[in-house]
C-alpha cells in the first residue's frame, strides 16, 4: 500500500494511492474521509504484527540459534 514511487510512475495520473488520499483529504479540511483512509491503511498492520507476535515468541526464537 505504501510503495509510492512505483505506484507514481505506472499509473500516474490514472491511479490514486491511499497515502495520497489521505494527504489531499486531510489538507483540504475533509477530516472525515482521512480518518477513514487512515483506518484502512492501518488495520492490516495491526493484524500482521498480531500473527507475527503470534508465532514468533520469545521461546520460538530462542530455538532457532540452536
Amino acid at each position: 500500500m505504501d510503495e509510492f514511487t512505483g505506484n507514481y510512475f505506472v499509473g500516474a495520473p490514472d491511479v490514486q494511492m491511499m497515502p495520497l488520499m489521505l494527504y489531499s483529504a486531510g489538507a483540504g479540511g475533509n477530516y472525515q474521509i482521512a480518518s477513514i483512509t487512515a483506518l484502512v491503511l492501518l488495520v492490516p498492520s495491526i493484524v500482521f504484527m498480531l500473527v507475527v507476535e503470534r508465532f514468533l515468541k520469545a521461546d520460538v526464537l530462542a530455538r532457532i540459534g540452536k
